[in-house]
């Protein structure tokens, strides 16, 4: 709530007796690494915890809540009924299910290249030489444009043609 993105911040009398701290502007990293859980409706900060080891308490259905990782007290939907390792989740969520675009050249790309981009800070500048359709809602750096028009259509390229000229 501390950002004041949603409605319903707590007065700080209110939070008297309900809190041992109430702590504003801190690097939610390095406050991890000082609770043993946390608890959250629907946060990231939840998600985070959870690969730091911290126990998290969900009062939401966040993605990462109702797969045997998490207390839950929402309402879990049925169909999350598997139970993955801690480390399969995060695989699915960071690696398996994401689409990642190479921030420089803008072309699809695997996890690797994306960590490898970050830590050099190749990363930095964005997509270079591409454009957004809110149409179709993809970023591409190709060569044929799909047609789409209309508001908030931007001119853009087919997508998933790749150009051979990419690949030598």
């Amino acid at each position: 709530m501390e950002a004041g993105l949603r409605a319903g911040a707590v007065s700080d009398s209110d939070l008297d007796g309900l809190t041992d701290a109430v702590v504003v502007n801190a690097d939610i990293a390095a406050l991890l690494d000082q609770v043993r859980e946390v608890w959250t409706m629907t946060s990231l900060t939840g998600f985070e915890a959870l690969m730091r080891g911290v126990q998290v308490t969900c009062l939401g259905t966040p993605f990462y809540a109702g797969w045997g990782l998490t207390r839950d007290l929402g309402k879990v939907p049925a169909r999350r009924g598997a139970r993955p390792t801690l480390e399969g989740l995060v695989h699915a969520t960071l690696i398996d299910y994401p689409r990642y675009l190479d921030p420089v050249c803008g072309l699809p790309c695997p996890v690797e290249v994306i960590v490898e981009r970050l830590a050099s800070g190749e990363a930095g500048g964005g997509l270079h030489h591409c454009a957004y359709c809110r149409s179709c809602r993809v970023f591409s750096p190709h060569t044929r444009r799909c047609g789409a028009s209309g508001p908030g259509a931007l001119p853009h390229y087919a997508c998933g043609e790749i150009p051979p000229e990419y690949f030598g």
